[in-house]
Formats: structure tokens, sequence, C-alpha cells
């Protein structure tokens, strides 16, 4: 039994059994939900059967159609569910049973069927309501019967038949209505694709020009973007697809053939053929042609769709007026030529778009059209700019890019559209920078020495991609980066000569933002052309000669850049930017010449450290990837290694901007910048640059924030220096916990007197006897000891000169050392200075290098005695870090130069007695204010007082009184214990007087363990320590005992009751 049987097998109870219920409702025992379940089991047998090889055919749905039949005609009595399986059923046999063999006389009564149902007020029924899923089911029908039909000949006749127009105009009005008022998207969908479906089939254009303004009127309403109401986009396909369909059937070019027999006139709505209204007539076309140009310009606006399968389907409708209703839609091709050119910015691979590009080539009228376009848009590309809608202006910039790129396709570029093109990009650029919130009058307020170190700290990152070097704020991004990949496009095509030429001949000779954006329109577009896989054929010229490529464009940028590098900085948004783009020019060519810029780092280090050294945090950060970009196309390991191999070139520079009276701060800075990034290795070769230092500090001494940043670079010099492996010690840091103690005189009691008397006698006896055996009795030498035996014919002359002691001769100072040497000699002239900050860098500076010095006592005693009168009289200066910085240095003093500083400690004592009560003084008051009649002198000086004010002020979280701590006060104190520690530690025999004071300066701290250690060490004094710990209750008093015996003796001292 093969498949066809077995479906007559499986179907024939169902349909028995649904044409005996049937009929029986028509009399009293009629049951619709015996029907119901009738159809349902038929719908399950049906739906087994609509695999790919269904077994049914066109007789098998004539006998299943039978007991349907019997259905339908009790429709008035089925409930909605009963007749929305019905349809269901019947769309299975229209889809998979009769195909295109159906009667036509049973597609026109399911046709009205159909279009009844699917209404949304159906008569006939059992109730006035309906339901969106029997409408959809309906729709469905017609869908697969419109199908059905369009398969055969006989099928499209007889639906464009004049009968049955009335009835095709009544479902399509029906379909249009459930499609633009349908409430689901089943229903919306199934409208669509029913009247997809009859669009295909009637296609007859006479026929269909009759429905075209109703139709496209309401494909418009569905089309047209909306805030209310966001169509589905399989609605919106299907219904640009039927678009295309109706406009390229009604308003389509004729065919050759057409105008030798004409058809005949359509029907209007009443029947009656009308021969005004005929698709051909010309009066058809000019009436509808606006009306479908209205209709285009809602429809359009769906290019912006977030959807790619939308957008082409739009696309795909503008290639239809374009190739289809180039004739009739006329108006319309601007439209949609340049719809398609929009769609083709975030789709260039589109078919469409494909499509558009291979008909300019053929099509001259398009080409010409669109080469109007491009030049419509350009005009009114400034007026955009002006606007405050940034998406306009992005889209504005990418449409122009877009239309470029199919002219230059195309080869229809001109040398006028690229000036054109030169003048328009750069006005908008210049606007967009006028637009921004930063004007070019506003300075930059960021001093130069504080931000040295924002460089500094991103130096070791291989950063090679620059920033955005125009986009000033917020919302610019887009914009510029539209203008850059137009520009980009520029470049890479043949036809950028013209432009080039423009450009480089203004760049030199503008001013302004104008000149901003002639440089970085030129630089964005030699960067495109470099990038090019075939640059050679990509013809860049200046305005001296048209035979330049983009190597020589190159040039006269990267030759412009350097003069902007090397000019004098100014603070101005402008030349900021300026300066930006000449570093990426500098970047881009070292990156094309690659190992052969080598040679050009004579004239390009300097300027790009030079740019490092700009107060502009970004300008920094360019210039940090354009060094790293030069280090490495150089083939440099590393930014200290391209310094240090290319010093020389560096120290000439920066040696000639300060014999030239240049005092401006840039060149210090590079110095600074190159100690940073290069380290100690530099320093061995700076004894020429330190000098031309010395010579300015002697010159230009009245500029304070010149000569602090000439001494800031002297400071890092020392900070580097100390960091040489000469320098190296393996007892570094540990100065702290080493005591400086001289042999002191003790008193000797007489049984040591005896014994040593006793020693030296039998010392003496022994070198007698010793000489007198080796010698026997001879006189007293009259020459020095020889070191053999001499022979009595020696002369006295002959004798060889005698060696006094073997001493080891100490090892020369390295090179390093005597920089260090002078740099720190020389703060002595400025100690005095006006400037606390510089006082305080002196000082901090005299405290780097003294480690490193005090290798060498035969320099380093000396250097002390030339800086200690400026050093101590720092101990007065007003400013308390001034002070601080003083005490760090002595201190550091007392540990390097041990017994040295004795003498100057005690003659410089009341200095320093006075600064400790003025200093004890202020820090009881912040704690304790005194009234306004206390006098100085008057204020509590107790140590508990002072220990009480050391611990109110000293910042901790866990205080629970807030009181006021003056930071200041605290160093300051804290730099004086730490003198006074370092000078009892490494100072010996300390005036007595000076320990004893010393230690009542330190009773608010005796409680510190280091304190104490320090005190009762080798220079200082435990029983005295002990005694005033006793007397201020710091510790408890020894217990005297009752008794004292004495072991080994058998005494005992009488008992102390």
């Amino acid at each position: 039994m093969d498949d066809r049987q077995q479906a007559f097998q499986k179907l024939k109870p169902a349909c028995v059994a649904l044409s005996r219920t049937a009929l029986a409702l028509s009399g009293p025992k009629g049951s619709v939900a015996d029907l119901t379940q009738d159809l349902e089991s038929l719908r399950t047998i049906l739906n087994s059967f609509t695999a790919r090889s269904s077994p049914l055919d066109e007789k098998l749905a004539d006998y299943v159609f039978f007991p349907l039949s019997q259905v339908l005609k009790q429709s008035q009595k089925l409930s909605l569910t009963c007749l929305e399986i019905t349809l269901e059923v019947l769309a299975v046999l229209i889809e998979n049973g009769w195909r295109q063999h159906i009667q036509h006389a049973l597609a026109a009564q399911m046709l009205i069927l159909c279009t009844l149902l699917a209404g949304e007020k159906p008569t006939g029924l059992s109730t006035e309501k309906t339901t969106n899923e029997l409408r959809t089911t309906a729709l469905r029908c017609l869908c697969f019967l419109f199908r059905a039909l369009a398969g055969t000949h006989e099928g499209r006749r007889g639906v464009t038949a004049e009968s049955a127009v009335p009835q095709l105009g009544q479902t399509i009005s029906t379909t249009l209505d459930a499609l633009v008022d349908g409430a689901s998207l089943e229903l919306q969908v199934a409208a669509s694709r029913a009247l997809h479906a009859l669009a295909d089939t009637v296609g007859d254009g006479d026929v269909l020009a009759s429905f075209l303004p109703g139709v496209v009127s309401k494909l418009t309403r569905v089309l047209a973007p909306q805030t209310k109401q966001r169509r589905n986009h399989a609605v919106l396909i299907e219904c640009l697809e039927i678009t295309s369909v109706l406009l390229k059937a009604v308003l389509g070019n004729p065919s050759p053939t057409s105008s030798a027999h004409k058809r005949s006139a359509p029907v209007n709505g009443s029947g009656v053929r009308s021969e005004s209204k005929s698709r051909n007539g010309d009066g058809y076309q000019t009436e509808a042609s606006p009306h479908v140009l209205s209709a285009l310009q809602q429809i359009c606006r769906l290019r912006g769709h977030d959807r790619e399968d939308v957008r082409a389907a739009l696309g795909d409708l503008c290639v239809t007026v374009l190739q289809d209703c180039s004739t009739s839609l006329a108006t319309s091709r601007a439209l949609a030529l340049g719809t398609l050119v929009f769609l083709s910015t975030d789709s260039p691979r589109m078919w469409p778009v494909i499509e558009l590009e291979n008909m300019l080539q053929t099509d001259t009228g398009l080409l010409a059209l669109l080469q109007e376009l491009f030049h419509d848009q350009l005009q009114s590309l400034v007026q955009t700019m002006m606007g405050a809608d940034e998406y306009l202006k992005t889209q504005k910039i990418q449409h122009l890019s877009a239309a470029y790129g199919m002219l230059d396709r195309c080869g229809a570029t001109t040398t006028l559209l690229m000036r054109a093109i030169a003048k328009a990009l750069d006005d908008s650029v210049v606007i967009v920078l006028q637009s921004s919130t930063l004007k070019s009058s506003q300075t930059i307020s960021i001093e130069p020495i504080q931000s040295l170190d924002l460089a500094i700290q991103d130096s070791d990152s291989m950063r090679t991609s620059f920033g955005s070097a125009l986009v000033l704020q917020r919302g610019q991004e887009q914009v510029m980066a539209s203008i850059e990949s137009f520009i980009e496009s520029l470049g890479r095509s043949p036809a950028s000569t013209h432009y080039s030429i423009d450009v480089a001949g203004k760049i030199r000779m503008s001013h302004g933002d104008a000149k901003i954006s002639q440089f970085w329109t030129a630089y964005s577009m030699v960067k495109a052309a470099m990038s090019n896989d075939q640059v050679t054929n990509t013809m860049l010229t200046t305005y001296e000669t048209d035979s330049a490529n983009s190597i020589d464009f190159l040039e006269e940028l990267y030759s412009f850049s350097l003069d902007a590098l090397t000019s004098s900085v100014t603070a101005t948004a402008q030349d900021q930017m300026i300066q930006g783009l000449a570093l990426r020019t500098v970047a881009l060519r070292a990156q094309t010449a690659g190992l052969d810029f080598r040679a050009e780092l004579v004239d390009a280090l300097y300027p790009i450290l030079h740019t490092l050294a700009s107060p502009t945090p970004a300008l920094q950060q360019d210039s940090i990837v354009a060094l790293n970009i030069v280090t490495a196309a150089c083939g440099y390991p590393s930014t200290s290694a391209l310094i240090i191999e290319n010093f020389d070139y560096l120290t000439n520079a920066v040696a000639l901007k300060l014999n030239t009276f240049d005092v401006s701060p840039q060149a210090p800075q590079v110095l600074l910048m190159m100690l940073r990034l290069a380290g100690p290795g530099l320093l061995p070769y700076m004894e020429d640059t330190v000098e031309s230092i010395f010579a300015a500090l002697e010159s230009y001494h009245g500029y304070a924030t010149l000569v602090e940043l000439l001494f800031r670079v002297l400071g890092v010099m020392a900070e580097e220096g100390i960091k040489a492996p000469a320098f190296a010690s393996p007892n570094k840091g540990l100065l702290e916990n080493v005591y400086v103690k001289e042999e002191q005189w003790q008193p000797m009691t007489m049984a040591k007197l005896m014994s040593t008397l006793r020693d030296r006698a039998a010392e003496r006896d022994s070198l007698e006897s010793a000489e007198n055996d080796e010698c026997g009795h001879q006189a007293f030498p009259r020459e020095p000891w020889a070191a053999g035996p001499t022979t009595e014919n020696e002369d006295d002359d002959s004798a060889p000169p005698l060696n006094d002691t073997d001493v080891e001769v100490p090892p020369p100072a390295p090179k390093i050392y005597a920089l260090l040497l002078k740099i720190t000699t020389l703060t002595q002239h400025f100690l005095p200075s006006a400037s606390p900050s510089l006082r305080t860098s002196l000082l901090s500076l005299i405290r780097t290098s003294i480690p490193a010095i005090a290798l060498h006592d035969n320099s380093f005693l000396p250097l002390i005695n030339t800086l200690w009168p400026e050093i101590v009289s720092r101990l007065d200066d007003e400013e308390v870090h001034v002070r601080t910085a003083a005490l760090e240095v002595i201190a550091l003093l007392c540990e390097h130069a041990s017994s040295f500083m004795r003498s100057r400690i005690t003659v410089s004592w009341p200095t320093i007695k006075d600064l400790h009560r003025r200093l004890v003084a202020d820090l009881v008051k912040t704690v304790a204010p005194v009234p306004k009649s206390g006098a100085r002198e008057n204020v509590e000086t107790d140590p508990k007082a002072v220990s009480r004010a050391l611990a109110l002020t000293k910042p901790s979280g866990s205080s629970a009184v807030a009181v006021y701590a003056d930071s200041s006060l605290r160093l300051l104190w804290d730099a004086l214990v730490g003198f006074l520690l370092a000078m009892v530690r490494s100072t010996p025999s300390l005036d007595p007087d000076v320990f004893d004071e010393t230690l009542e300066m330190l009773k608010p701290v005796l409680d510190r363990a280091d304190v104490r250690e320090a005190l009762e060490g080798p220079n200082g004094n435990a029983d005295a320590v002990w005694l005033i710990r006793l007397r201020t209750s710091a510790m408890m008093p020894p217990t005297v005992p009752r008794a004292i015996a004495i072991e080994g003796a058998g005494l005992h001292w009488a008992e102390v009751h």
C-alpha cells in the first residue's frame, strides 16, 4: 500500500465522522462541541502530512473538502474557534493539496470567504465579534490562495478579470486595514504576507494602478518611523518589498513593445474603465510622481534603522526607483540615490550598494546626478557644522565620504571638486575648534616645576598610540573621527594631489585655528597615504612641483614640525595643538624612515624632549608617545639607551640655550627629564653642562624661578649621582647604629702601674739581649739601618733612601665625586636666597650629596668648613621647614664627620638652645594658649607639659581629643631630636655642659628606647640618664636592703630597722 492509500485510510474515518456531525448540526441534536472535536482530529491528521513528501494531492484535497464544505454551510451556527480550525484545515489543503490545481470557481469562493472572515467586523457569523487569531488564520489562507493562483496563467487571469476586480479591491482594503491597525504582531505579519502574495499574483500594472494611491498611502503609514508605535522588522521588510513590486509593476519603465499595443484602461472603483487613469498615460505618471515622492520621503527615514535587513530592503526599493522607474519617477531619483549613499556608510558591501556602483559605471546620467548631489551636500556642510546637532554633523560627513568614494572609484573626481573639498573641510575643522569651550586665548595655569613629575611617572610605559589631537570637549569625538576618516579616504585616493597642493601651500602662511585645521588635515592625509599599500601610486605634491610623492610631502610637514617644536612655547591652546600635531608628524617620519632616522636625531630628539618639559599634561603624554615611537623605530632597546647614545646632541642643544641668554625654563627641564630617564650613566658627560648651569646661575641669579629650576636639576644630578656603583656601600643605611668613640683618659691604680713598669722593663731587657746577639758590641749606629749587610767599600751616598712607613694611598675619587662636590659647594652662595622653597631645596641637595662626599675626608672636611656658616645661620630662619631641613643636614654631618663637628657644635650651641626654647614654647602654646599679656618667656616649659603637647599634636586616628596640630612644629621637633641623638652617638668627648643640657632637652622623650640607647651609649652617661629619669618619676627608686652579707668572707652587716 502506497503513501497515498495510507493517507486515505487515515482521512476516511475522520471525514465521515465530520460529515455526519456537520449534517446533524442542522437538526435539533447537533453539537458544536462535537463538531469542534472532529475538526481537531482532522487537523491533527493533516498536520502529520505537511512534511516535504506529503501524500496529499488535489483528489485527496477534494475528498477532505466535501465534509469541510458542509461545515462552512453552517457558519452562522459555528463558534469562532470552530471557524478558526476550519480555516486552518483549509489552509493545509490549499498549500499541500490543491497547490496550483485549485479550481477557479472554488478559489473565487474562498477569496470571498477569507476576505469576509479577515475583516474586523465580519457579517453572517453567530456573533458580531471576532478574534485576532481568526483574522490571522483567514489572512494566511489568503496568502496560500494567492500563491497557488500565481503558479498558473489561468489563475492570475482569473484574479484580474473584470468581474473579480471589485472583490480584489475589497480584499486589498481588508488586508491593508489588518496591516495598519492590527492589534497583534501575528496579524500584521499575516496581512503583509497576504498583500505581498496578492501583488505578486496580480502583476498587471493596469489593474494595480487603480489601487496604487491607496495602497502606497497605507504602506507609508506603516513604514514611516513613529515614536508611538515601533513596527516589527518582518512587517517593515514585507511592506518595503510590496512597495517595490507595486512601483515596478505600475510605474516601471515601458518596454520597447509597450507603446505598440496599449492595454485597456483599468477600471475605477465603480467598475467603469477610465482612459485618463491608464498607467501608460502621461497624465497618470505626472499625477502619481509627486505622491510617490512624498511617500518615499517618509519611507526613506528608515535608513537609520538598527537592523541591516531592513536597511537592505530599503536599498532594494531605492534600486527599483533608480533602475526600473527612472523615467516615471525621475523626481525621486535624487532621494533614492542619497539614501543608497547613506546606507553605504554602514554597510558598504550590501547588495543594493554594489548594484548602485554597477549602475554608476554604465549610467552617465546617474553619475552626473551623484556629482550634483555631492556638490550640494558639500555646500551645506559648513552650515550644518555651525549647528548644535552633533549626530547630524557626523551623518553629513559620512555621507560625503561615501559619495566621494563612489565618485573616486568611477574616476569622476576633478581638480575643482578636490579644492572645494579642501576648503569645506578646513572650514569645518575651524568651526569645531571655535565652538569648543577651550578658547585659544585661555592660558594653562599649571606650574612648570610642579607638573614635571606628571610626565616622569609615565616615561617607562611603552605606549605607541596617540590620542585625539583636536578634541577639546565631549561630543566632538564622533565628528572629528568622521572628518579624519574622510581625509584618510582622500589620502588613499590618486586624486589627492590637488588637495595637497592647497594644504601645503597655506600652512606656513596661515594663523590661528586655520593653521591648526590645515596642519591636521595635511597630517591625516599623509598618514593615510603612507599606510596605503601602493604608496608609489599615490602622488602628493606641494606647491613647488607636481612630481613629488608622499615622501616629499611628509618631508615638508616634518620640516615645519621641527620649526614648530623649537619655537618659543606659549600657554595657549592653539600652540599646544600645533605642537601635538608636530609630535605626531615627527613620529610618523620616524616610523617611515626606520633605522635611517638615527641620522635625524641630531635635529629631532631635543625638540621632543623640549615638549616633554611642557606644563600641559596632554602635550607631555604626546611627547612620551612620540619618544617611544622614535625609540622603537631607531632600534634602541629603551628610552634611556636612546638618550645616552645621543647625549652629545642633547647637551649641545641645552648648552646653546643656556649660553645664548635664553631664560626660558624648557632647557633646564629637558636636562631634568634626561636625568630622570637615563639615570647616573649621564653624569660623567655633564661637566660642560654643569659649567653652563653655573654660568647661568651667575648671570641670572635674580630670576628666582629659573634659579630654583636650575638647582632642581643639580639636585637631581646629586640624587642620580649617589646611585652610581662607585658610591655603593654594603653598610648603607646602618649609620644610625654606629657609635664613634675616642680613647679617653682613665685613672690608673697602683697595681696596674706596677704591672706596666714590670712589662716595660722586661721588654727592654729582651731587646738589648737580642741586639747583642746579632750585632755584637758595635758602637751606636751613625746611619740608618740598611736592608742587608754592607761592605766597607760602599760609599755613604750610595745608601738607599729611607722609607718611613708603608702607607696605603687611597684610590682617587671617581669622576662623579668631583661633580657632586662642585655642585654642593655652589649652594653656599644661594642659601641666603629670599625664596624659602629655594633654601629648602638647597638644604635637601646638601643632605642628598653628603653620604657620597663623606667617603673622601680630604674633600669632605673642607666642604663642611665652607658650608657650616650658612647652614647654621638657617637655624634662625623664619620658615619652620627651612629650620627643619637645616637640623637634618647638621645631624647628617655629625654622623659622617664625627669629632670634626665637636668644636662647631660647641660654638653653635647657644643658637641650638634658643631654637629649642622657642620651639617648646610654640608647642605648648599650640595646645594651651596663653593670655595676650603673657610673654613667650613665661610660657610653661615643664617637660610634662611638652610631653602632653607632643602627645596631643601627634597625628593619631585613635586620639579622643580634637586638637589643632601644626605639622610643621611636629616635624621641627622630630628633626631637633634626631640631631641631638646623632650628635651624642657620633661626636665623642662632648662638653659635659652640652651633654647635660642635651639631656634636659630630651626629657620629654626619655621614654623612647632609641633615645635612651643613644644617651646611655659609649659617648653618653648612663648614670646621668638614670638619675634624671628618677627625678622625673619615670622609674621607681631602688629598694634599700635590710641586711648585707659578703659571700666568702663570713661577714654580716648589722640589720637596719
